[in-house]
């Protein structure tokens, strides 16, 4: 199952898989989880306990919707 763009409200592991909650009450179960959000993602705890560290660099990113060319 693929879900993006899905707001988990909290996780936690059950019988060796993960068990996501949503904000819509949707619950899943998975073997995997592939989150990204940055370093600053409340997903970070549950890949790394290495702490964010600044490096002196700042990147925005946009993006255009439909551009006209």
């Amino acid at each position: 199952m693929l879900l993006k763009n899905k707001k988990i409200h909290r996780t936690g592991k059950k019988n060796e898989k993960w068990l996501l909650h949503f904000e819509n009450e949707m619950i899943a179960t998975a073997d995997l989880v592939i989150g990204a959000n940055g370093g600053m993602s409340k997903a970070r705890k549950y890949v790394t306990d290495a702490e964010v560290e600044y490096t002196g660099t700042f990147i925005i990113q946009g993006e255009i919707f439909q551009p006209k060319i």
